[in-house]
């Protein structure tokens, strides 16, 4: 689809991020793999998270921990690690921690902003 100077002057805001280089890979790839450009991969799946409710989100935050214990658990068997069952679970569970300890942090951020907005102490 080709792009015209109408469509791009639709969209006046800007948001930035720093990622890290591993991080940056990772968005690339996905990009790549979605056949779009990293900038339109981004904007897409913020805005899918802007309109995903919260328990959408946690349902998705639980399957991505799990898919990323499944994949350290692969790593290790091709290693030649044994892994029990509780091993995976045990990944699984503190990579939702994870997940939700950072979910935390983003929600107190927000409301700290809303009340420095406000005038209102933090």
């Amino acid at each position: 689809m080709k792009r015209t100077n109408s469509k791009l002057k639709s969209k006046a805001g800007c948001v930035a991020a720093r990622l890290t280089g591993m991080e940056q890979k990772q968005v690339l790839e996905r990009a790549e793999a979605s056949g779009l450009t990293v900038s339109e991969w981004v904007r897409q799946t913020l805005l899918e998270t802007l309109y995903t409710s919260p328990q959408e989100l946690r349902l998705m935050t639980f399957i991505a921990a799990e898919g990323a214990a499944l994949r350290l658990a692969m790593e290790e068997w091709q290693q030649g690690r044994h892994l029990t069952e509780p091993d995976v679970r045990e990944r699984i569970e503190r990579l939702s921690t994870a997940a939700g300890l950072e979910r935390a942090k983003a929600t107190v951020s927000k409301l700290d902003i809303a009340r420095r907005e406000n005038g209102e102490a933090a």
